[in-house]
């Protein structure tokens, strides 16, 4: 909306710039682990550029920052400032769908147990009118545990145990009675 007025140039503000929210999602880590951290949106009404830094605990290790799919483009992407900028190439507004992802911070997680906030710092979001896009922002925390251990399994193997049972073995035996055989002469001499 640009029109020109007694030889200005006057850019009008759109007044359809809504609000979105942006959120930085909570994880758990074990000790010492690489953790990804999303950030993202929903509820938007149409983004043509963004800038963001974050802050965060300061036993967290920052990585790297990876962007994510919820725009189209690449972004300049300051890991040592925290700090990421983008702009869409082709001067219209994109719109991501709810909870796309917009980045993921990647830390290292300290070696003790507890929660450890990560927060935004400085968040800019405009449409392609040069309209401000308000958001709600939230912020999110990494949850440190010990790592998680499974029960060592123990099998016991025995030996089969072999029941042998051995029977006398049956002897039947029929007994007859003897025959005897007598034989006389009689009546001879």
């Amino acid at each position: 909306n640009v029109e020109k007025t007694n030889g200005a140039v006057v850019v009008n503000q759109s007044s359809t710039a809504g609000s979105a929210t942006w959120t930085i999602n909570t994880v758990t880590a074990e000790k010492g682990a690489t953790v990804k951290v999303p950030v993202i949106v929903s509820k938007d009404q149409g983004t043509s550029g963004i800038t963001v830094d974050f802050t965060y605990n300061s036993a967290l290790k920052l990585q790297g920052i990876e962007w994510g799919t919820a725009y189209a483009g690449e972004a300049l992407i300051n890991t040592k400032e925290a700090a990421v900028v983008w702009a869409n190439d082709k001067g219209s507004d994109d719109k991501a769908t709810d909870n796309a992802v917009v980045l993921n911070l990647v830390f290292t997680a300290p070696n003790a147990a507890g929660t450890y906030g990560v927060s935004f710092g400085d968040l800019k979001v405009v449409n392609t009118d040069g309209g401000k896009v308000s958001t709600f922002n939230f912020d999110g925390f990494i949850e440190v545990v010990a790592p998680t251990t499974t029960p060592a399994i123990t099998t016991t193997v025995s030996e089969p145990v072999v029941t042998t049972t051995v029977s006398e073995p049956v002897v039947t035996t029929t007994v007859s009675e003897p025959v005897v055989t007598t034989t006389s002469n009689v009546g001879t001499d």
